[in-house]
């Protein structure tokens, strides 16, 4: 059977942000998805998040290990938004 290992790192966004609407949908259709392919495709869920963020993350989503770093850890660029590694 095929194995897909399926990774998502959701953001710890304000309500005013359309990803606090999108996040929710995103994670239920993943799920979805998964029960559609079962039997057929053995799908794992995962959510990896930086150590200084708390987004929701659903129970179907196994949670990795914390990321410790970002790419402003490793580069300085114009804009400063934090994209992690």
């Amino acid at each position: 059977m095929t194995k897909i290992a399926h990774i998502i790192h959701p953001g710890d966004v304000p309500q005013s942000s359309d990803l606090f609407v999108a996040q929710p949908i995103t994670f239920e259709t993943m799920r979805i998805a998964k029960e559609f392919a079962k039997g057929k495709v053995d799908v794992s869920l995962y959510a990896i998040k930086h150590h200084d963020e708390s987004p929701y993350i659903p129970d179907s989503f196994l949670i990795t290990n914390d990321l410790n770093r970002s790419v402003m850890d490793i580069k300085s660029f114009k804009t400063k938004e934090n994209l992690h590694l």
